[in-house]
């Protein structure tokens, strides 16, 4: 099975890669044909014009009659000038439009990449007066987060010279009430850099549905000013909200969008914050400056007496990955012998091989628990199958053997799996809390493996396993299928009750969802045992409602 999983695993990080790589040609594709200056150059020539119009309609024969409903046309005012008043009911839609009607429909339903591309074209040769029925079209998009991309693209090819429709975004930012009008004006707003919205999208990131989106427009921006509200806002996400959490650890990787000054406030968050779940997101943006966050976090590791910044600092340059990089914690390895457990667990971070020698004469001379503790680790991911047989005698050592066996298990141990389980379930108050730890940094096929033999335990054993199947972020969504054979032998209340918090856990994400929501939903509706049934009404209750996307005043 762990072969096969291996495989699996290899094919998922290849498409990570391949993915990652996209993501960084797409986001030059995104790069304007213009620089800064000319468009604001433009942008300001048309800002005159609108100032000798002013007061005029915006999209009048779009928007139909001066009173829609009981709401009259919101009145909008750009910073470069001009006052325009906007209809954001989008009702009506002139004749010379409706043809364009049926290019909506290709970019939203088409798999054709060429046919798309032409309907983008064509609507985009419609010019501004195309931007009111993007936005009233936008509903046919809902559920299709990859097709709201196109649209926010093709917005944003209409409004990046044009600045009536700078501020028709402006307007719907503004004024709006629907939530699809906003994500596709907050998403072309970060696209076209419109940094004039900063604050109505600062405003907008309140709304947890709206958050992704916001953050990534931020980070487009370019505006370094933005960092300490962003801060603040990161830190109210709801720890539950895994999916909202998942997203924005990708966003993170544009931090580097910013000036590498930033790293010191987002270093500065990352030791304030005190859940786990969030500081992800800061590693997640620290790293993403590669070369030019080393001299900072390296300056950090020199300077630094505080043992836990410095040990976050050395994480951090370790997970940068970069030759130099090793070379650094080389040199602060003998520069700094005092700081030696934080440098190796940095090193750990590098999986570097090359450091797999190292690692283990430290461990072999060393008389601190502490140090031995950190090589094991590091060992975990630096060394090799070579190493195994000078690391199983300290399995026998009860203080560090909790990091033995995870070394042994990351190395390829095959009895290490087997000890680490025995030991999880019978051994001593110390040792169990000790692998619990341990648990969350074992790789997903362990996980899996841990809950093939859950299924086969007592209820005791099944509860410790479950409890310690808590720690990873992530697990594979193959466990709910054991997850499912163990409710399907009726166990006991404590057991049902920790399969129920992990399906709960992971019930908000996209990617590792374990068993759908509906089989809390149903426990809960047949459970005679009163003690469990509020324990999972609670538990429901703590969970945030997820919407299919972003929803709307109309749903």
């Amino acid at each position: 099975m762990f072969n096969i999983f291996e495989v699996m695993q290899d094919k998922n990080r290849k498409r990570a890669q391949e993915l990652e790589r996209l993501a960084e040609d797409m986001s030059a594709l995104r790069k304007p044909k213009y620089d800064e200056k000319q468009i604001e150059e433009v942008l300001m020539k048309q800002a005159q014009q609108l100032n000798e119009d002013q007061d005029m309609d915006l999209f009048a024969d779009i928007g139909g009659p001066e009173v829609v409903g009981e709401e009259t046309k919101k009145r909008v005012t750009s910073n470069r000038g001009g006052v325009m008043h906007i209809d954001l009911s989008f009702s009506s839609l002139p004749a010379k439009l409706q043809p364009l009607l049926q290019e909506i429909e290709v970019i939203a339903k088409s798999d054709n990449e060429q046919a798309i591309q032409l309907a983008m074209k064509r609507i985009e040769q419609a010019g501004v007066d195309a931007v009111g029925l993007i936005f009233r079209e936008v509903r046919m998009f809902y559920r299709k987060p990859e097709k709201r991309a196109l649209l926010a693209e093709l917005l944003s090819r209409l409004t990046l010279l044009n600045l009536k429709g700078r501020i028709m975004i402006k307007g719907v930012l503004e004024h709006a009430t629907n939530r699809q009008h906003l994500e596709l004006a907050i998403r072309t707003a970060g696209l076209i850099q419109e940094r004039e919205v900063i604050p109505l999208i600062l405003k907008h990131a309140e709304d947890a549905e709206l958050f992704p989106y916001c953050f990534e427009a931020l980070l487009e921006m370019r505006d370094s000013s933005v960092i300490q509200p962003l801060i603040q806002l990161i830190n109210r996400i709801d720890p539950a909200r895994t999916e909202t959490i998942e997203k924005s650890i990708q966003i993170a990787r544009q931090f580097s969008l910013l000036k590498p000054s930033v790293i010191h406030d987002l270093f500065e968050a990352l030791i304030a914050c005190n859940l786990r779940q969030i500081r992800p997101i800061y590693t997640t943006g620290i790293r993403a400056f590669k070369h030019e966050a080393i001299p900072i976090l390296m300056e950090i590791i020199e300077k630094e007496t505080d043992p836990y910044r410095i040990r976050r600092a050395c994480q951090l340059l370790g997970g940068i990955r970069k030759p130099i990089v090793a070379q650094k914690l080389s040199e602060a390895l003998r520069k700094f012998p005092e700081k030696k457990a934080a440098i190796i667990e940095g090193i750990a971070h590098t999986r570097d091989q090359s450091f797999a020698t190292l690692l283990l004469a430290h461990l072999q001379s060393d008389e601190s628990k502490k140090i031995k503790g950190a090589c094991l680790k590091a060992l975990a991911s630096c060394g090799t199958k070579d190493q195994i047989p000078q690391i199983r005698p300290y399995v026998n050592d009860a203080s560090i053997r909790a990091e033995a066996l995870y070394a042994l298990i990351s190395l390829g141990d095959p009895q290490a799996m087997d000890e680490f389980l025995h030991l999880l379930i019978h051994g001593n108050a110390q040792e169990q809390h000790a692998l619990s730890g341990i648990a969350g940094l074992l790789s997903e096929k362990y996980h899996l493996y841990m809950a093939e033999k859950m299924v086969e335990m007592e209820d005791r054993g099944a509860i410790i396993i479950l409890a310690a199947l808590q720690k990873p972020n992530r697990l594979p969504s193959q466990i709910g299928k054991y997850l499912q054979a163990k409710l399907d032998q009726q166990p006991s209340a404590p057991v049902r009750l920790e399969i129920y918090r992990l399906i709960i856990k992971f019930a908000n994400s996209t990617k590792n969802k374990l068993l759908p929501l509906s089989v809390v939903y149903e426990a809960k509706n047949r459970e005679t045992d009163i003690a469990v049934k509020r324990e999972i009404e609670q538990m429901l209750d703590r969970l945030p409602k997820r919407l299919g996307g972003v929803s709307t005043n109309e749903d």
